[in-house]
Formats: C-alpha cells, structure tokens, sequence
C-alpha cells in the first residue's frame, strides 16, 4: 500500500473511532480491536468512493459486520437521505443483522444527532425494515417508506410467491395484485399472451409459467428502479459466495433488480475463493452496467474494473494478472491472530 494513502486511511481511521465505539461500550475505544477495524472501515469506505465497490474478507470471528455497520454508518453520516439494502442468506442470518444493528446504533455509535440515533436518547432512529419478499422491499422503497432495507438472497429465487396448486386464473391474479402494489394497473401484452397460451392440462404447466412470471416481475422492477431518479447509495452483499452462480433465477432476479444501474457495493466473505477463482470473476456481473462487447462479452469501458478480462489477459492488450495481484485493488483481508500461554502469537 502506498505509504500516502495508508497514512490517509490511519487519519480517517483514527477519525472513525471518535463516532464509533467498536466494543460497544459506548465510549471512546482505543482498544487494538478497535484501531484494526477502524483501519478496515476507513479502507473499505475509500475503496468503494474510489472504485464503487469493496470486499471486505476478514477471516471468522474479526468483525466482519459490525465493520459493515461502520461503512453503513459513515454512508448516513455523509448522507442522512441515504438509502441502503442489505442482502444476507437466511431469516436467521436477517434477525442476527437486525438485532446486531440495534445494538451497534445504541452501543456503538457516539453521535446522538437525529440521523441514525435520536438526539435525545439512544433510540435507533432508523431501524432494518426486514422484507421476506422482493415484492415487499420494492414496495417499500418506491413508496420511500424506510431508509434501510434487509433482504435475503431467496427473497429473489421467487420474487411473487405463487401457490404450487393455484389455477391459471388464480396465478394471473396474483400476478396482477403484486404488479399493482409497485403501481403498475396491468399485466402487459406479451404476459397476457405467455398466460393464455399455457396448457394447464397436464402436472408441469405451473412450474413454467411461474419462473417466467417472477423473471417478468425482476424485469418490472428493473424498469421501475431505472425510472426513479432516486438512487439506492449502498448495497450490502453479505456471505458473498452466493452470488457465485451468476445464471440461476435468484441472482439473475437479483441482477436485473438490484445491478442495472450504478450501485455502490460492499461484498463481505470470510471465503472469497471459495468455489475458485470464478467467484471473484463473477463479481463483474453486478458491478458493471456498460455495453459488452458483441463477441468477448466483455466490458468495453476503460472505467471499468474488468475483473474477468484482467484475469484472462484480454483488456485490451494487458497481460494476464494473477488472482492475488487483482484481489488486492479491492479486498480487505486480516486473518486471525491466536496466543499462546507464552504470548507468543500465531497467524
């Protein structure tokens, strides 16, 4: 790291640490715990202002989150209107972030100014509003009812939630209802055409005229996200290896929802190669809303990270780079220490 932006970040660290208390003790932490993830705050909140995303890849244990809630905090802190989604796996993975933002909003966070904690007491004034479908969250965010919205991954496998027994009509209608909650009247010409021409004869009809609606449904949004002028200022992506398997109906949902304008990212994994090299190559699908190029399919802008060009030594005339040189343009990774009876300490 170049001796200038590291003394940068030791500033903005040290910064950090005057409005958030890492041990959650509610005063000023000096503590080594704290200094490591303050330095990992201000690293990955100058990577993401930088290059629109960072990954965050601390090993088990070191605060992966709770530093996450500090980049969070810093985005409300820039920008009180700010609006944030938080992707994770699980219902159980979404109660942990929720209860864990409670008590870093009240525990951790030293500034009382009105934004994320009330000015008179430590009321969290913008809690996690936790969605269970993708319907819900486009809802509420085009309705700009909450600040801060919590998702998880299957939120997108099955954006509408259609009854495996349902009739054709029955699938229509609620098909037209949840178009309806994000304001749109009506189903439009092609899914009025998809529908009617569905043989509801045999077992299997439903199977595939509910994946197409629930595509029609994340492409709907897409559009409705595009239009509204409002951007969404920060995207959490939490145990990122999901996001490895770029072509299922989940991230695809995911991607036509979330990906098809700008977005600024923060990816967090303590495995960030866990199925291989792939799963950093495939960080590009999200990231990166150019034009492609026709044959290569790749991203055809000089701005752009390219991380899968640059791994195979295509943008435009470069040699092939190894995976460790690229992880370093934007990850952020401390492994554990462990010490043993004789204080000595082991990585």
């Amino acid at each position: 790291m170049d001796n200038l932006i590291k003394d940068k970040l030791e500033s903005e660290a040290s910064f950090i640490r005057q409005y958030i208390a890492f041990d959650g003790t509610g005063k000023n932490d000096q503590s080594d715990q704290a200094k490591m993830q303050s330095m990992g705050v201000a690293a990955l909140w100058h990577r993401i202002q930088e290059d629109d995303f960072a990954y965050l890849a601390d090993e088990v244990g070191m605060g992966k989150t709770r530093q996450a809630m500090g980049v969070i905090a810093t985005q409300f802190l820039k920008k009180p209107d700010s609006r944030v989604v938080i992707i994770c796996p699980g219902r159980p993975l979404q109660d942990q972030w929720k209860s864990e933002w409670h008590s870093f909003v009240s525990g951790c966070l030293l500034i009382n100014d009105g934004v994320l904690k009330s000015a008179l007491n430590n009321n969290v004034n913008k809690p996690l509003a936790l969605h269970n479908k993708l319907s819900e969250f486009a809802s509420s965010l085009l309705l700009d009812e909450d600040r801060l919205h919590l998702l998880r991954y299957s939120s997108f496998s099955r954006p509408i939630g259609f009854n495996g027994k349902d009739s054709k009509d029955k699938i229509k209608t609620l098909y037209k209802n949840k178009l309806n909650e994000i304001g749109i009247s009506d189903l439009n010409a092609q899914e009025k055409e998809k529908i009617s021409s569905v043989n509801d004869a045999g077992d299997d009809w439903r199977k595939g005229l509910t994946a197409y609606l629930n595509t029609q449904y994340a492409k709907r949004i897409e559009i409705l996200f595009n239009e509204d002028t409002r951007p969404i200022d920060l995207i959490v992506c939490d145990e990122a290896q999901y996001l490895r398997h770029t072509g299922n109906s989940r991230n695809t949902h995911l991607n036509l929802s979330l990906a098809s304008k700008p977005n600024k990212w923060l990816f967090l994994s303590a495995t960030p190669l866990h199925g291989g090299q792939s799963d950093i190559k495939c960080l590009d699908h999200y990231i990166c809303t150019h034009k492609r190029d026709s044959t290569t399919h790749e991203c055809i802008s000089d701005s752009c990270i390219n991380i899968r060009a640059k791994m195979k030594g295509t943008l435009k005339g470069g040699s092939k780079a190894d995976v460790i040189d690229i992880l370093d343009e934007f990850l952020v990774r401390r492994p554990r220490q462990y010490r043993d009876y004789n204080s000595k300490n082991y990585d």
